[in-house]
């Protein structure tokens, strides 16, 4: 039997007094069994539909899924590159780190100079940062660098109308391991 570019080879059992078999190449169909070849052939018919049926309902809910997940990152990516911030926001953020560095290293001295250090610090950390910090703008994000001495170092990455800048602790290390940045703070002060 053919029905549907779907074939099936009925067969009769003489024990059961039916005709039974499986369609050939369609994946998920149950086995057909009936008492005459025309029940058979109707059998045949419905199962062929039923698997043809439940294979486009499978290529349609791939098809919305693929629909709803393209929009979804596109969006995604759209509101990435609307969010992304400017260098005004990675300055702050950058500037802000270093003078909370500065003024954890002052409040150790109880000396009024290192307070005063630090106030003066605070003022040079946003003129040197202004002055050496550039951003690369990726589109969908950027990314902080600041320049001396002829290098540059990653201080910042922004993304989602946020910087985000090293930790305390990170920065307090970096600055300990990397010359150039022991340079810049120097020139400082």
């Amino acid at each position: 039997m053919n029905y549907r570019h779907y074939y099936c080879t009925p067969k009769y059992s003489e024990k059961e007094k039916s005709y039974f078999g499986t369609v050939k190449d369609l994946p998920g169909t149950r086995p057909i069994e009936a008492e005459t070849i025309e029940e058979f052939e109707e059998l045949f018919h419905q199962v062929v539909d039923d698997a043809l049926e439940v294979i486009e309902k499978k290529k349609a809910k791939r098809k919305t899924i693929g629909i709803v997940s393209f929009f979804a990152v596109l969006s995604l990516l759209i509101v990435m590159a609307v969010t992304c911030p400017d260098k005004k926001k990675h300055s702050d953020a950058v500037s802000e780190l270093a003078s909370v560095i500065l003024n954890d290293a002052a409040s150790g001295d109880d000396s009024g100079f290192a307070l005063l250090g630090a106030m003066i610090g605070n003022k040079l950390i946003g003129a040197f940062i202004d002055n050496n910090l550039y951003v690369d703008n990726y589109i969908l994000f950027n990314v902080g660098k600041l320049k001396y001495d002829g290098e540059s170092n990653v201080v910042s990455v922004g993304a989602f109308n946020h910087v985000f800048t090293m930790s305390r602790d990170q920065l307090r290390k970096k600055v300990k391991e990397d010359d150039t940045l022991n340079k810049a703070l120097e020139g400082l002060f």
